[in-house]
């Protein structure tokens, strides 16, 4: 593999920009061209006309949204189809699907900032040497969530997603009572049976799921207590 020269780095923070910087030089001192760049627009005025070797880039920033940067960055790769990728992020929740479809291009690397300075540096190592590589808490986190969906999807009764999508609306066991007809007794079994699949011992857990949940919601618009008595409901999810 031809080595790297021209590196761009795609980040809000001033300061992270020159920490990206300095690491990657100390791993490759034959890099002689560095763009530093906060927006995508900033990215690609810098770079028209000119072979990006490695882009590290932050999915999450203040501009767009998670999916938006995203896209934008798979339309750069599209583009400049010898560019490698790195995402540097945080692997927050809402970010995993988006951060599982980006790696199925084969030459976008994962790292996570959430892994120490060894590791990061080891990984980066990898990724400038040509290898494809995603970090391990992304891994982690990547397969945790599959795992959710699937319990989610395929175990879960109806009456027990039905009694989380109103305690993610913000519905007590008392009010589903009244707006649901159920004794709260029926309603407090389905949500702990819910929270046993899915492995979560509090309410903290359990609603450290909500944004995974929504969005499997909206997917799954076919689930059959979404019915007429939901429309009922003030808020939509």
């Amino acid at each position: 593999m031809k080595p790297m020269i021209n590196l761009a780095i795609l980040e809000e923070s001033p300061l992270i920009r020159l920490g990206l910087e300095n690491l990657i030089v100390s791993l490759n001192p034959d890099i002689q061209n560095i763009i530093q760049v906060a927006s995508v627009p900033q990215l690609l005025q810098e770079t028209q006309g000119k072979q990006l070797d490695l882009l590290i880039a932050d999915l999450v920033c203040t501009q767009e949204t998670p999916q938006q940067r995203a896209e934008q960055l798979m339309e750069i790769c599209h583009s400049n189809p010898l560019t490698q990728l790195v995402i540097y992020s945080y692997n927050y929740g809402y970010c995993e699907e988006t951060l599982s479809k980006l790696y199925q291009h084969p030459l976008v690397s994962l790292i996570s900032r959430l892994e120490d300075q060894q590791q990061t540096s080891e990984l980066f190592t990898k990724v400038i040497a040509g290898f494809k590589i995603c970090s391990p808490t992304i891994t982690r986190d990547i397969k945790k969530q599959r795992h959710e969906s699937y319990i989610i999807q395929k175990h879960l009764t109806p009456s027990e997603r039905e009694v989380l999508v109103y305690l993610f609306r913000g519905l007590s066991l008392q009010d589903m009572a009244i707006y649901m007809n159920r004794s709260i007794k029926t309603l407090s079994a389905h949500k702990q049976n819910a929270k046993q699949k899915l492995g979560v011992k509090n309410d903290a857990q359990l609603f450290s799921l909500k944004e995974h949940f929504i969005r499997l919601n909206r997917q799954c618009r076919g689930w059959s207590f979404l019915s007429a008595r939901d429309k009922r409901v003030g808020t939509s999810m």
